[in-house]
């Protein structure tokens, strides 16, 4: 279990996704180039599985989800690290015009003033199914 995210970009930036309009189509770039930005924020990620990248650091990991096919609408990130991974995310948005979708909430957490919360969040249910099963 993690916090569940998704990173795309669209022909203009929105402050929350109603804004997005049925038509709208999502467009990273070509798998290797989204792979290339990925390396570019995350150095040392494991692509074995070009489809599906792995990315370890103190407090945890990120995991890819690129996909098989050669264009990348958006991606999905499960993020199983602590609050720090959270910046470099942000970053990595602001590097290439992406934006950062929290499943959870529904929100661009790259536009939020507390874009950690979400992370948090999911800690906490965590905490609390694991807690349960004590």
């Amino acid at each position: 279990m993690g916090w569940s995210i998704g990173l795309t970009k669209f022909d203009r930036v929105y402050r929350n996704v109603d804004e997005i309009p049925r038509d709208a189509r999502p467009h990273l770039g070509s798998a290797s180039t989204v792979r290339a930005c990925l390396d570019a924020g995350f150095a040392g990620i494991d692509w074995s599985d070009p489809a599906h990248g792995r990315w370890k650091c103190n407090s945890g990991s990120l995991q890819f989800m690129v996909g098989a096919d050669e264009d990348v609408g958006c991606l999905g990130v499960l993020v199983r690290a602590g609050d720090g991974v959270v910046p470099s995310i942000i970053q990595l948005c602001r590097d290439h015009g992406w934006q950062a979708l929290d499943f959870d909430t529904g929100e661009f957490f790259e536009r939020s003033a507390t874009p950690a919360a979400g992370l948090a969040a999911s800690r906490a249910r965590r905490e609390k199914i694991v807690n349960a099963l004590d």
